[in-house]
């Protein structure tokens, strides 16, 4: 009878683990909900209400034989006046063959991201940008120079144009984009 019991046990251990996870999550998410204080936001009538974004990406992938499947996605949420949401964004998924795959994604993350931020210019007050704009204007403009990005080069990407239009949107829009 043990050894049946024990059987049923190992058999059933993951679901078992599960349901105990499950329980576990939910007395935390209880907890962190029984802490959480929401923020009524400061009201002047005098003062403007301002529209804010935020954007942001990432990406993965995964190397097999000389290639590399990779999903990456940029995303901008738009926080209105009046609290309302509008979420946008745009997936990347493929497989690609090149070199150095994660400078290759980092710099098509960053031509998305400046690309959905002129997107959005004049939907938002406020624009904030995840990174640093020196780094993200010194990589974009050192690998301007170089060659074989091919990731870059099949998706139809530009470099220089990409680098163009962040200069022109931060001398255009200084107090607008904060990154």
């Amino acid at each position: 009878m043990l050894t049946q019991a024990l059987d049923v046990v190992i058999s059933m251990f993951g679901a078992l683990r599960d349901k105990i996870d499950e329980v576990l999550a939910l007395d935390n998410i209880a907890k962190i909900r029984g802490l959480w204080i929401p923020y009524k936001g400061f009201r002047n009538p005098y003062l403007k209400q301002l529209s804010i974004a935020a954007i942001d990406s990432g990406f993965n992938y995964s190397e097999y034989r000389g290639y590399a499947l990779y999903a990456l996605n940029v995303v901008n949420v738009i926080v209105d006046s009046l609290g309302g949401e509008k979420i946008d964004g745009s997936v990347d998924i493929d497989i690609a063959s090149c070199n150095n795959i994660e400078n290759e994604l980092s710099l098509l993350s960053m031509a998305m991201e400046i690309e959905s931020m002129i997107k959005i210019l004049n939907d938002a007050d406020i624009i904030l940008m995840d990174g640093s704009l020196i780094a993200i204007f010194s990589k974009l403009r050192r690998a301007s120079l170089e060659d074989g990005h091919e990731l870059l080069e099949s998706k139809g990407i530009n470099l220089s144009h990409i680098l163009r239009e962040l200069i022109y949107a931060v001398s255009i829009y200084p107090k607008k984009i904060v990154f």
